[in-house]
């Protein structure tokens, strides 16, 4: 399910209600958990603070949710243009958020630098292709980190 937890306003709201009603989905038929995204940041957006600090705002009140309906929220990395893309940005949001039923879930082929996140033969944001390592970004420390 996709999801932006760093929109505003209106789609902000209904980003938070989707995600809900895939945790009253997931509790009805059983499954332990649901998976989300964190949001992108994008140029012209609020600074990265800003945009990882309205992720933790959203992710709170659906953690909240649901803890309500014993459902666990597994944050999933990612990499183009979202957030968390880097050990340290999933540790911000899972340490923000504190809560037993928010979760980290990693793609360990997602980071920043990983040969996992190329995307066709013009590469990615990064400008690498897939299979190719970017030496710019420490993938392996965002996976320690973790």
């Amino acid at each position: 399910m996709p999801t932006n937890h760093a929109q505003e306003g209106a789609d902000y709201d209904e980003n938070i209600a989707r995600l809900k009603q895939w945790i009253d989905i997931a509790a009805t038929m059983g499954v332990p958990m649901v998976r989300t995204f964190g949001g992108w940041h994008r140029p012209g957006m609020p600074s990265e603070e800003e945009t990882i600090q309205r992720i933790i705002g959203s992710i709170k009140v659906c953690a909240a949710y649901a803890a309500e309906k014993k459902v666990l929220i597994g944050l999933h990395n990612h990499n183009h243009g979202q957030i968390p893309s880097t050990g340290a940005q999933a540790l911000k949001i899972l340490d923000g958020v504190a809560s037993p039923y928010f979760v980290g879930l990693m793609d360990t082929g997602q980071w920043h630098g990983s040969p996992g996140i190329g995307e066709g033969p013009e590469g990615n944001e990064e400008g690498t292709e897939r299979g190719t390592v970017d030496a710019k970004f420490d993938y392996m420390a965002s996976i320690r980190m973790w």
